[in-house]
């Protein structure tokens, strides 16, 4: 993507396209270093999915775009792989209180295929079923 100009105008034309074909349109970029958020908004997209090259936490981006278009993912992978089961589920909760369970989609950016530990991946599953 050469300049945000140009990300926006193309970004926009691809919404309005997904949207005629009565689809949502979620942005979603596993890139090293994904399109900045800001040029995401006001282009129509009804989620973008998060990956941990995002920068900032999901709280803050949900607080930021949340009116703007659902934030899907974002439960940071790092912080996933090396943290206790019980801060998991509390991080979580947390974000599940904050949002209510609106414009938020729980879940982890891992387009690298990097090895999740094993009760790191039953605390998060733990975490969406309550």
């Amino acid at each position: 993507v050469p300049d945000r100009a140009s990300f926006r105008r193309a970004a926009r034309e691809l919404a309005a396209e997904v949207h005629a074909a009565g689809k949502p349109c979620i942005w979603a970029d596993c890139g090293q270093k994904p399109v900045p958020l800001e040029w995401a908004a006001g282009c129509g997209f009804d989620g973008v999915h998060l990956t941990a090259a995002h920068p900032g936490t999901t709280a803050e981006l949900w607080r930021e775009y949340g009116g703007e278009f659902a934030i899907l993912g974002g439960t940071a992978l790092d912080f996933l792989c090396r943290s206790k089961p019980r801060d998991i589920l509390a991080y979580c909760e947390e974000l599940q209180k904050m949002t209510g369970n609106r414009g938020f989609a729980f879940g982890t950016g891992n387009p690298w295929g990097r090895a999740v530990p094993y009760l790191s991946y039953i605390s998060t599953l733990t975490a969406l079923r309550r």
